[in-house]
């Protein structure tokens, strides 16, 4: 059984509904989906109430799980915000986001491991500000994030060069073979959007060249990428125009990551020919 003790304090807080807060707390930290449908309230009572405190106890039944989740359960984010990104006055990620962190801190790195067996996403507000000059875009206009030196919440811009992609594969890759890289993409790019705010429209059509030549250059450099995620948190597009750019998404994957078929096939005709 799991159990768990709370000293409650006030002659308000019923057993029951401390009872409750309490398992809704062991829930969360053991992280475990559990059937719940019974579970035994006890209030013990060790000493005369004292400054209206008491002892409140929690038993849960143990039971056969319903279902186990896989290893990769925990999942963190890497966000694109610059060092300038403030809000209220307070300016926290300087030095933090995808583009500026140290990836060689020993820091960043014994917390990431701590988590053992993690999904690593590189996306979030940003995400749908970011061009990509790797591959056979390498050459393209890839502004920085704009403004550039002065604090503010609202950005435009923001570059992933290719050695800063290798630097993130990498990353991922020493935290140790289980570990997994999702990559969200900018759906924005080829789209008429004055800014990256949750409700502003955005006319147009996606542009999916570039993140195709991101794509590539992870294929001919055996970056893993484990998923890709198309915008962040999208309001202005309909189910209909986000499913069409899903389906778009899913044709560049199967083309890109068909090369590794193609190549085969090329390897076995040319043992045959031999």
């Amino acid at each position: 059984a799991i159990e768990g003790v709370l000293m409650v304090e006030g002659k308000g807080s019923s057993p029951t509904a401390v009872s409750k807060t309490l398992l809704s707390l062991i829930l969360v930290s053991q992280c475990l989906i559990l059937e719940v449908s019974s579970f035994s309230f006890e209030n013990v009572i060790t000493e005369p109430p004292h400054n209206d405190k008491r002892v409140v106890r929690v038993s849960l039944p143990s039971r056969p799980p319903r279902s186990m989740m896989g290893q990769h359960f925990a999942c963190v984010t890497m966000d694109w915000w610059p060092s300038n990104k403030c809000d209220y006055g307070v300016c926290p990620w300087k030095a933090a986001g995808v583009l500026d962190v140290d990836l060689r801190s020993k820091r960043l790195r014994n917390a990431l491991r701590g988590l053992g067996a993690v999904t690593l996403r590189i996306g979030g507000t940003q995400a749908d500000n970011i061009t990509y000059a790797v591959g056979k875009d390498k050459g393209i206009s890839c502004p920085d994030f704009t403004p550039k030196l002065q604090n503010s919440s609202h950005f435009f811009g923001g570059c992933l060069n290719e050695s800063r992609f290798q630097e993130l594969s990498r990353f991922v890759e020493e935290n140790g073979d289980d570990s997994r890289l999702v990559f969200g993409l900018n759906l924005m790019y080829g789209r008429d959007r004055k800014e990256v705010f949750y409700n502003d429209s955005c006319p147009g059509s996606w542009d999916p060249s570039n993140a195709r030549s991101l794509m590539e250059f992870a294929f001919d450099n055996d970056i893993e990428i484990y998923g890709f995620e198309l915008g962040n948190e999208i309001e202005c597009l309909s189910p209909t125009q986000y499913a069409a750019d899903i389906q778009t998404l899913r044709m560049m994957i199967d083309h890109v990551w068909s090369k590794d078929d193609n190549d085969e096939e090329e390897e076995e005709d040319h043992d045959n020919v031999d």
